[in-house]
């Protein structure tokens, strides 16, 4: 019997009356409520309500937990901190958290997004910029203590199965053929990235590859933002023999860098203009040193 003690509560409809879960029935007085629980009627019923065990109450609060509700209002890193509308939240969390939506102007549903990314960090416990390639965590409030140890508040855009899943929140049909994106720019997290150099054969007679590929008097080839994807694959698009053996006889230290002749030329002019500095600072040294071991003054 004591363990269906927590089973009569207040129904909140006055301060006398008193309600019991396990008949459904209410009493005015706790006299009532004692020799109801006394009752045949009340024993059956309490022997048929299932006990929950502490056990189940915890795995039955851990569904609760995974099951919060998501908001596009809801900063993705401060945990119970709510803003009126979306562009509040984007503002408080670029100027608090260095956050910034990739290709925002593109963006057509910023609600959309934003609700998915807080998803993806409350519920599916999975870090906005590790994405997959780690485990989910054990709770919301460790990817937060990730993000924010590891400074993660920023969203991976190199994967292209991730730019799948945010591409239906983007539209770039408008992108005009005006926008052109440096196909050689050197990122710092892909370092082992080669540069792959486009022949001046690959331009049709017609004119159709010069809309997609433009080449600087540099030697820098870029090309449109629309085909970035391919621009992340790497292959070896070598027909012949002459990048392998520019390869081979280049100098070690400009392999790491792709062994374009651009590069190399500019080591080389490094290199000279730091030999020059190191003269310099010789000469000026051997001058004091000679100065001083003549014990001249210098008016």
């Amino acid at each position: 019997e004591a363990e269906f003690k927590a089973a009569f509560e207040n129904d909140g409809n006055s301060g006398v009356k008193l309600y019991c879960k396990c008949c459904k029935s209410s009493f005015a007085s706790q006299k009532s409520l004692d020799n109801h629980c006394k009752s045949k009627k009340h024993l059956a019923n309490a022997s048929k309500t299932p006990v929950i065990s502490p056990t189940v109450a915890k795995v039955e609060n851990s569904a609760v937990e995974v099951s919060k509700e998501v908001s596009s209002c809801h900063c993705l890193f401060c945990p119970n901190l709510q803003f009126s509308n979306v562009v509040s939240n984007l503002q408080h969390m670029g100027s608090k958290h260095s956050f910034i939506l990739p290709n925002v102007e593109y963006c057509t549903d910023l609600d959309g997004l934003v609700a998915h990314l807080h998803d993806k960090i409350r519920n599916r416990l999975l870090c906005i910029w590790c994405d997959k390639k780690m485990k989910k965590f054990q709770s919301s409030e460790a990817v937060l203590n990730h993000i924010q140890s590891k400074g993660h508040y920023k969203m991976l855009t190199d994967d292209v199965s991730v730019m799948n899943e945010y591409e239906p929140f983007y539209d770039y049909s408008t992108v005009s053929d005006d926008e052109w994106e440096d196909v050689d720019s050197n990122d710092e997290d892909d370092d082992d990235d080669e540069v792959v150099e486009c022949e001046d054969e690959t331009v049709t007679d017609d004119g159709s590859i010069e809309t997609y590929f433009m080449k600087l008097q540099s030697g820098a080839t870029i090309g449109h933002r629309s085909l970035m994807r391919y621009y992340k694959q790497h292959f070896d698009g070598s027909s012949t023999g002459t990048r392998r053996v520019k390869h081979a006889v280049a100098p070690k230290h400009c392999l790491s860098i792709g062994h374009d002749e651009s590069k190399i030329n500019a080591i080389h002019e490094m290199s000279r203009k730091s030999a020059k500095c190191q003269q310099k600072k010789k000469a000026d040294w051997d001058q004091k040193m000679g100065v001083k071991n003549n014990k001249l003054q210098v008016v």
